[in-house]
């Protein structure tokens, strides 16, 4: 396998295959590939930015509110992280967490 043996060199290979597996809708695969240390190596420095998409169509709040959370505190001025953030924040709202469940890591309140 491409990826497994580590032979992919090159971003816009990385970002070749994300486009594939979309087309496949094959999102826990985009993140696995994205939290991967090769991702990392290949797009430094846009791990979470890059999770943010395929968090929402998972439907992972809690993970998409921690994770927007720590990209607004260090990039106040980026209205991106908010919208997701938002939208985090309300679904969390209607599902009802309450902190037992969250261990106050999540903030759900608008």
């Amino acid at each position: 396998n491409f990826i497994t043996e580590n032979k992919m060199e090159a971003e816009q290979e990385a970002r070749l295959y994300i486009m594939i597996l979309e087309l496949q809708d094959k999102w826990e695969d985009i993140l696995k590939f994205i939290e991967s240390p090769l991702y990392s190596n290949l797009v430094p420095g846009s791990t979470a930015p890059a999770c943010i998409p395929y968090l929402m169509k998972l439907k992972q709040w809690r993970r998409l509110n921690m994770i927007c959370k720590e990209l607004l505190w260090e990039n106040q001025d980026r209205w991106d992280y908010y919208l997701p953030y938002f939208d985090s924040v309300f679904q969390l709202m209607k599902e009802g967490t309450t902190e037992d469940d969250t261990a106050g890591t999540v903030d759900d309140t608008a």
